[in-house]
């Protein structure tokens, strides 16, 4: 008994939340961690969220990261939105999944923090997904200038 109490109290000190976050969950968490350094606030955007996770997956299924704008602008399109430039940031990592670990890998990053930070963009969204070959995490974050 006293073995399956310690083994309880281990696994509640250690949460896995991370990994069983939401999509929802994971967009709110990049937004609000990147608004935390940048202004102005970008507003989320539950459609870059949704995006985001696709092209998160796309990364996880392949076992690589890899940009692809080209899909993003016809999702974007195909929903109707109106918008002038989009920014997209990808990350792997093999450490444990968090908004702020993410943002900061990018905010090391000159080019990923230039594009996160700059001005223009006032719509985000994005979320991350272990990856299904190999190891590790892949996570997208896109940035919207919105009409």
């Amino acid at each position: 008994m006293k073995a399956l109490i310690l083994a309880l109290v281990i696994l509640l000190a250690f949460p896995t939340n991370a990994a069983a976050a939401t999509i929802g969950e994971k967009c709110v968490a990049l937004t609000a961690e990147l608004n935390r350094f940048r202004e102005p606030d970008v507003r989320l955007r539950s459609l870059l969220c949704t995006i985001g996770h696709a092209r998160s997956l796309a990364q996880a299924h392949a076992g690589r990261g890899f940009h692809d704008i080209a899909y993003v602008a016809r999702k974007l399109n195909e929903a109707g939105v109106c918008y002038r430039l989009i920014g997209e940031a990808i990350a792997w990592t093999g450490w444990p999944p968090t908004a702020a670990h993410f943002i900061g890998l990018w905010r090391a990053s000159a080019p990923h923090w230039s594009l996160l930070s700059a001005s223009r963009y006032d719509r985000s969204g994005g979320s991350w997904r272990a990856a299904l070959v190999g190891s590790g995490t892949y996570a997208t974050f896109l940035v919207l200038d919105s009409c």
